[in-house]
C-alpha cells in the first residue's frame, strides 16, 4: 500500500490510506524511510528482467524518447549545476525517458496538415508496451543509455529499426548520436515536430502583426506544409528573408521580430532532424506525445503539487516507485522485492546448509 500510494499521491494520502485500511500509524519519516527501501532495487529488478522480443511483429519499431522536467527543489538543496532554465536555482531538471513498440502506419505531409476530419481517416501509429524510467540524480547520457538498455532487452538481436524522438536538446541529441554509435546501431533522431510549428506560428504571428488572426494562419501552415516535406532549412531561409525585408520597411522596421529570428536559429541547427517526409513515409511518429504524457503523469501529476519541494535523493526515490506504477509493474517488483529483502535480510544469517529446512527455498532460488 505504501508503494503504489507514494507512488500516486502524497505522503499524507498515504497515511491515511494505511490507517484506514490495516488501523497502523505511520509516521512520515518513516514513509520517507520506506520509499527509500522500496527503491533501492528498482533498477536491479529491470535489469535482470530475461531479453526477449515477445510481443514485436516482424515490422515493428522501437521507439525511444526523451525529456526534462523541473521539479522544485527544498531551498538547501538549490546549488545544484542543473537547474530548470525558467527558475533558476529553484527546479533541477529531471531527465525521463520511454520507449515503445508501434506497427508502422504510412501518411503524408498532407494527412499531417489536414482538417482534424482527414487526420481521423489517415490515424498514426499507436504506441504500445510502454516503458517508462525517470531521475534527478542520473545525467542526460545515464538515461539515455537506460533507453537504449531497455530497447535492447526487446530486440537483442537488433533486428528492428529504432528512431529517436526529442525535442531539441542538443545534449540528448549528442548522447543519442554516442550511444547509437557505441552499438553500431543507425537510429535516426527526430525532433518533435509540434516544437518546430510553434516555432514557425510564433514568428508567422510576429511577421503579421496588426493584420488579422487568419492572414498569419494561412500563412504559417503553408510554411508548416514544406517543414512536413522535409524543407525545413529553406522555411529558415524564407523567414530570415521576410524578416529582412520587414526591418527595412520604415513601415515595419518597428516591429519585435525576436520570435523570427528564434525561428530561425532553431530550423537551421535542427533542420536534419526534421526529415519528416521520410518519418512519414516509413510510417514512423513524428511528435513526442508519448513522452509528453508519461512527464505529466511521473512527474507533473505528483510533483507539481502547489508548494511541494524536494531533496534529490528524496524525490529520487518517488520518481522510481512512480515509474514502476505507471509502468504497471508493481506486483511483481514487490514481489522481487519481498524475496530479495528476505534473502539478504534474513536468510544471510542462516548457515546456507540449513535453509531448506526452514520451508523458504523459493525465496533463495531468486536469481542474484
Amino acid at each position: 500500500m505504501a508503494a503504489y500510494h507514494l507512488g500516486t499521491g502524497g505522503y499524507g494520502q498515504a497515511q491515511h490510506v494505511i490507517a484506514a485500511r490495516t488501523g497502523a500509524t505511520i509516521g512520515r519519516a518513516q514513509l520517507t524511510m520506506l520509499a527509500a527501501d522500496l527503491a533501492r532495487w528498482v533498477a536491479d529488478f529491470y535489469d535482470q528482467r530475461a531479453a526477449h522480443a515477445d510481443g514485436l511483429a516482424g515490422g515493428d519499431v522501437l521507439m525511444m524518447q526523451a525529456d526534462g522536467k523541473g521539479i522544485a527543489l527544498r531551498p538547501e538543496h538549490r546549488a545544484s549545476t542543473r537547474t530548470d532554465a525558467a527558475r533558476p536555482g529553484i527546479k533541477k531538471m529531471a531527465e525521463i525517458v520511454a520507449v515503445a513498440a508501434f506497427t508502422p502506419a504510412v501518411r503524408e505531409p498532407a494527412d499531417i496538415a489536414a482538417p482534424p476530419a482527414r487526420r481521423q481517416e489517415h490515424p498514426g501509429p499507436a504506441a504500445r508496451d510502454t516503458w517508462v524510467s525517470a531521475s534527478i540524480t542520473d545525467d542526460i547520457p545515464a538515461m539515455i543509455g537506460r533507453a537504449f538498455d531497455e530497447a535492447d532487452r526487446r530486440d537483442p538481436r537488433h533486428v528492428h529499426q529504432r528512431i529517436f524522438l526529442v525535442d531539441g536538446n542538443r545534449q540528448q541529441i549528442s548522447a543519442i548520436a554516442e550511444h547509437a554509435k557505441n552499438r553500431g546501431l543507425k537510429v535516426p533522431i527526430f525532433i518533435d515536430y509540434i516544437h518546430a510549428a510553434e516555432y514557425v506560428r510564433r514568428a508567422a504571428v510576429a511577421l503579421h502583426q496588426g493584420k488579422p488572426p487568419t492572414v498569419a494562419s494561412q500563412w504559417s501552415d503553408g510554411q508548416l506544409l514544406r517543414v512536413l516535406h522535409g524543407r525545413a532549412k529553406p522555411v529558415a531561409a524564407t523567414l530570415a528573408a521576410v524578416a529582412a525585408k520587414t526591418r527595412k520597411n520604415p513601415n515595419t522596421r518597428h516591429l519585435d521580430l525576436s520570435d523570427v529570428d528564434r525561428a530561425v536559429t532553431y530550423l537551421t541547427k535542427n533542420h536534419q532532424h526534421m526529415r519528416y517526409d521520410k518519418a512519414l513515409a516509413n510510417g514512423w511518429p513524428i511528435a513526442t506525445g508519448l513522452i509528453e504524457g508519461a512527464c505529466r503523469h511521473v512527474i507533473e501529476d505528483r510533483f507539481g503539487l502547489t508548494g511541494a519541494r524536494w531533496s534529490p535523493n528524496r524525490a529520487e526515490d518517488i520518481l522510481k516507485i512512480r515509474a514502476v506504477v505507471v509502468n504497471g509493474d508493481l506486483d511483481p517488483y514487490i514481489t522481487y522485492y519481498k524475496h530479495r529483502y528476505q534473502r539478504e535480510h534474513h536468510l544471510a544469517r542462516y548457515d546456507p546448509t540449513s535453509i531448506p529446512d526452514l520451508g523458504l527455498t523459493p525465496a533463495a532460488a531468486l536469481p542474484e
